[in-house]
C-alpha cells in the first residue's frame, strides 16, 4: 500500500514542529520557568531571506539543525503540499518553504545573494535605475533569484521576466546565468536555483 502524499505531507508537517521544540526540556520539564530555544527555532524565527550582513548570514548557514529543515521543507515541496485553491496562500508557503535552498547561495566573490540584494534596494533608495542600481550588480545571484521567485505568484513570476527582458535591452549582460551551485552549501542535487555546469568542466 502506497502512502498518499497527504499522508506524508501531514507527518513532514508533525516532524517539522517537532524540530521547534526543545525535546529534552519537552521530556525533562522546564528548569526555573525559562524556555531554551534550540537550533532550529532559533533558525525558523531568524527568518534567512531578512536582510542582515554577510557574517550574520553565514552564522545562520552554518546553523546545525539548517541541512534537517531544508531537508524536511523540500519533502513539503516535492509533495506539493503548499497547493491551494488561494494563489497567494500557496505561492507564500511555496517561497517559505525554498528559502532554505537559496538563502545560502553566494556568488564566486563569497557574497550573499539575499543580503546583496536587500542592501542593494536599501541604499537605491526611492529613485532609482533597476537595471543599473539593482539587477546589474546582482550579477549571477539575479538569475538565481528569478529561478526562486517562480514559485512564486504570476505577477511576481511577469516582473522577473520583465526586469530580465528590460535590463538586457539595456545592455546588462549574463541574466540568464545562475550562481555555481558549489557556492550554495546547502543546494540540492537537482535544485533549479544554481548551476552545476562548472562541475562538469572541471571533470573533463
Amino acid at each position: 500500500m502506497s502512502v498518499q502524499p497527504s499522508e506524508i505531507c501531514a507527518r513532514t508537517l508533525e516532524e517539522i514542529q517537532k524540530l521547534l521544540i526543545n525535546q529534552d526540556q519537552d521530556t525533562n520539564g522546564v528548569t526555573g520557568n525559562t524556555l531554551v530555544p534550540n537550533d532550529c527555532k532559533e533558525l525558523v524565527e531568524a527568518d534567512v531571506m531578512d536582510a542582515r550582513s554577510d557574517e550574520e548570514q553565514k552564522s545562520l548557514c552554518g546553523n546545525s539543525c539548517y541541512d534537517t529543515l531544508n531537508a524536511k521543507y523540500k519533502i513539503m515541496l516535492d509533495n506539493d503540499c503548499y497547493a491551494s485553491d488561494d494563489a497567494d496562500e500557496e505561492a507564500s508557503g511555496k517561497l517559505q518553504a525554498a528559502a532554505y535552498q537559496i538563502a545560502c547561495q553566494t556568488n564566486v566573490d563569497g557574497k550573499y545573494c539575499i543580503p546583496m540584494l536587500g542592501e542593494l534596494v536599501k541604499e537605491a533608495g526611492t529613485t532609482f535605475s533597476l537595471c543599473d542600481d539593482i539587477v546589474s550588480e546582482l550579477g549571477c545571484c539575479f538569475q538565481s533569484y528569478r529561478q526562486y521567485m517562480l514559485l512564486g505568484t504570476a505577477a511576481s513570476v511577469i516582473a522577473m521576466d520583465e526586469a530580465q527582458k528590460e535590463c538586457t535591452d539595456d545592455g546588462v549582460g549574463g541574466l540568464d546565468q545562475m550562481c555555481p551551485c558549489s557556492y550554495n552549501q546547502h543546494a540540492f542535487t537537482n535544485t533549479t536555483f544554481c548551476s552545476r555546469t562548472l562541475h562538469f568542466h572541471l571533470s573533463l
